[in-house]
């Protein structure tokens, strides 16, 4: 009797461990996001997505990528498999064109391979050894992309460079299925990196930025700025003298996505230079907001998979979080916006290229005015 007792006692300890080992296994997986360290990509399509994510690729994640951007491995490994020939702009909308695409395939320790796929350029060749972190190409819109770029990522079985996807959990979320339209923070550090301050993200020093010596705005000494206070908003900012603030209070709207507040800012020629948004507070994080504005502004669901916004980066302002993100319109060109998360209200600062092309400066009047602001439920 003492002796089946120590049998089933033994037994159900070795559950326990096995189940204790599995669990553990799941809340470490080694496997980390495919793109740089600090920055946030959306999943277009997901497990069992409803446009190509069925069969082989059952298991796959698309996640929105601008052309050129870096590729990270999640893990570390040897590449097994590559193709790199494809010219960057040859894409079509249908499966006639799915096997000539630029891919990166890794094998890894535990027995399964990462595909790296539409891929614009790639940076190692077949044999070599690569780390975790280590950039092994750009992303693109080659294959069947419906010519718009981004990266498909799957886990899967070793063998040929495409075999049948398993599912994968990775470091930064550990055991869970990344949602689509959700946005996610990649935790895949590389030597050098670093998570962009305000300031960093902020900086007009790029190449890309428009630049002109025209500037209608003196931003040299804030402490002459006007004060603007809407307790309502639970809102408060400094601003130029030379700017005029023209607040606009929405009353009623059939659009969810309709701001409540919209202040617009004109400087001393009359022409409209930068913005803010308020929106009553229906997310849970900045990020959120994204997933609403890309839903918003694009009608069709086979578009909402692609790029809408780049986001930058996440920071805080005055103890807010904040993301930091670039877009473009029609209308205005290249829009540098960011999104501050309050207490009841959405805050989104705009500012855009415009007419003059100058950018630069109106990013750095932007800066000094978000140093300058105040979120709080209890504004008098």
């Amino acid at each position: 009797m003492k002796s089946n007792f120590r049998k089933l006692s033994l037994f159900l300890t070795l559950i326990l461990l096995l189940g204790v080992t599995f669990n553990t296994a799941i809340a470490s997986s080694p496997y980390r996001l495919p793109w740089v360290y600090c920055f946030y990509k959306q999943v277009t399509q997901g497990w069992d997505g409803s446009v190509s994510h069925t069969g082989n690729m059952q298991y796959a994640y698309d996640f929105n990528h601008s052309e050129g951007e870096a590729v990270r491995a999640s893990l570390g490994g040897q590449i097994s498999h590559i193709k790199s020939d494809v010219p960057a702009d040859n894409c079509c909308s249908d499966s006639s064109c799915a096997n000539n695409a630029n891919y990166v395939v890794i094998d890894h320790y535990d027995g399964k391979s990462t595909l790296y796929l539409h891929l614009h350029s790639v940076y190692v060749g077949e044999g070599n050894y690569v780390n975790g972190g280590e950039t092994i190409g750009t992303a693109g819109k080659t294959g069947w992309t419906s010519c718009a770029p981004h990266l498909h990522f799957q886990r899967q079985d070793q063998g040929s460079w495409f075999t049948q996807s398993r599912p994968v959990y990775f470091d930064e979320y550990p055991g869970i299925e990344l949602q689509e339209d959700h946005w996610y923070r990649s935790s895949n550090s590389w030597p050098g990196d670093y998570c962009p301050t305000l300031d960093r993200m902020l900086s007009t020093d790029s190449d890309n930025i428009h630049s002109s010596s025209t500037n209608t705005v003196d931003i040299s000494d804030a402490t002459t700025w006007f004060n603007y206070t809407n307790p309502f908003y639970d809102l408060r900012f400094r601003y130029p003298p030379s700017i005029e603030l023209i607040p606009q209070v929405w009353t009623s709207s059939s659009n969810n996505f309709q701001e409540d507040l919209h202040i617009s800012f004109l400087d001393d020629s009359g022409k409209d230079i930068m913005s803010v948004s308020v929106h009553e507070n229906q997310w849970i994080a900045p990020e959120e907001f994204f997933a609403e504005m890309e839903r918003t502004a694009r009608g069709d669901v086979e578009q909402i998979r692609y790029p809408f916004v780049q986001i930058l980066g996440k920071t805080e302002i005055k103890g807010q979080p904040a993301l930091v993100f670039d877009w473009d319109n029609m209308v205005t060109g290249q829009i540098r916006s960011v999104a501050v998360m309050g207490h009841e209200w959405m805050y989104i600062f705009h500012t855009w290229s415009g007419e003059t092309q100058a950018l630069k400066g109106r990013i750095d009047l932007m800066d000094r005015i978000l140093k300058t602001l105040e979120i709080s439920s209890s504004l008098e």
